[in-house]
């Protein structure tokens, strides 16, 4: 099984893309210990692996979790020097995590930086299941 992230592991991951691509380039400032979540959350092992759940009761159509933490990197190569900055394990789970965004002409590869990865919409995009 794949391990749990601590909130060390959070801040360390936040630090070192803030200190690679510079405070002009960050996409995470200011750097905190505060999760994307609105809401108390845990997250625990079960059968499909890591999972995030509610500690509170959350209403249909709130917004559960925002990208506070999503590190952007604009290049290739600062990507790359992230994942080398990290040990090798962390660096296979960055990888999974990653995705491709586009904001006009440009594209970022993008990873959330705290236990909010761990999330999918599900089948509805406004309905987790």
């Amino acid at each position: 099984a794949r391990p749990i992230h601590n909130e060390s592991t959070w801040m360390l991951l936040r630090g070192i893309y803030h200190g690679i691509v510079g405070p002009e380039q960050s996409s995470i400032a200011p750097i905190t210990h505060e999760s994307g979540f609105g809401y108390k959350t845990r997250v625990q092992q079960n059968e499909k692996g890591r999972s995030v759940f509610a500690d509170e009761d959350i209403a249909e159509g709130e917004l559960i979790w925002y990208t506070r933490n999503t590190a952007r990197f604009r290049t290739g190569d600062s990507y790359r020097k992230f994942l080398r900055s990290v040990e090798v394990e962390l660096a296979c789970d960055i990888i999974q995590w990653a995705y491709v965004q586009r904001n006009d002409a440009e594209l970022f590869v993008s990873v959330d930086l705290d236990p909010g990865i761990l999330i999918n919409s599900g089948q509805n995009l406004y309905k987790i299941d």
